[in-house]
């Protein structure tokens, strides 16, 4: 009745688009807000829930957690360069991207900064991490996502998560097994792949001039 008269239309074709690959590039973005300087490195990485996602999520918890991640340790604890670090895979639907973030101490030599990230970065790839590392980001992740469930709206966004990246909402367990089935050899392997100088983009934000 209300319905019925409109034309019929052609459902439109599912265009996956090319998987990115940048060059390495820098660039330096001046900020009126900042007061200090902070440096991303970014690489363009695998899609959610595609081959290496789960091991990127596991280098991030290696580099930059809070406390024991390899960054966070030699820049802020020890070395006091750094006001900040984070670490993470930012996962999307057709590609994602691994981002190293770090706010750097106004007194700090940005230079030495930079060259502690890229060993740190140039050791997950050249060995493998440690297994106690891996099993500290397993177990976050686990608790993380078990204390995700306690709400009635964060359960149905997952489940609604599930069936638009993967068509199933029942992948709770196979999520989950993304990160317990895989291994040392596997985690390196992958930031062999996709960690790499070549692949790099900088962006350098800093304090704007008066």
């Amino acid at each position: 009745k209300w319905f019925g008269s409109f034309p019929v239309t052609q459902k439109p074709e599912h265009v996956i688009p090319a998987f990115p690959e940048p060059k390495a590039q820098r660039v330096e973005v001046p900020d009126e807000f900042a007061k200090l300087r902070r440096i991303d490195y970014v690489w363009t990485t695998p899609a959610f829930y595609k081959e290496g996602d789960a091991e990127l999520d596991i280098i991030a918890s290696a580099l930059g957690r809070s406390g024991t991640g390899r960054l966070y340790k030699t820049l802020v604890h020890e070395k006091q360069l750094a006001q900040s670090v984070a670490a993470y895979q930012g996962s999307a639907q057709y590609s994602s991207t691994f981002t190293v973030s770090v706010m750097v101490k106004s007194d700090a030599d940005l230079a030495a900064v930079e060259k502690i990230i890229q060993d740190e970065v140039a050791k997950v790839v050249s060995a493998p991490l440690e297994q106690r590392e891996v099993n500290r980001a397993i177990t976050g992740f686990e608790s993380r996502f078990v204390w995700g469930l306690e709400g009635l709206m964060s359960r149905a966004n997952q489940l609604q998560s599930y069936n638009h990246f993967l068509g199933n909402p029942d992948s709770i367990t196979m999520d989950l097994d993304r990160y317990r089935k895989t291994n040392l050899e596997k985690i390196q392997a992958t930031a062999a792949k996709y960690l790499t100088p070549e692949r790099r983009v900088e962006v350098l934000t800093v304090p704007a001039k008066k």
